[in-house]
């Protein structure tokens, strides 16, 4: 079992191919993470005026160290 990356408590898949019992182990979906807002949410509302894009920052040469 520990060749196959199994335990006794992995899931696993049980079937038949050609005759012969094969047993895998069960894929395991990628966990979800649940944000908590929608893109269109957060963006609901949004303009150049709200999103302050006449607001951007300009760097100095010091701050790129130029």
């Amino acid at each position: 079992m520990a060749q196959a990356g199994l335990d006794v408590t992995s899931q696993i898949n049980i079937h038949v191919m050609e005759g012969k019992i094969v047993i895998e182990a069960a894929a395991t979906p990628e966990p979800v993470f649940k944000l908590p807002y929608t893109e269109t949410e957060l963006l609901q509302g949004m303009s150049p005026h709200t999103a302050h894009a006449d607001e951007l920052a300009q760097l100095t040469d010091a701050e790129t160290d130029l």
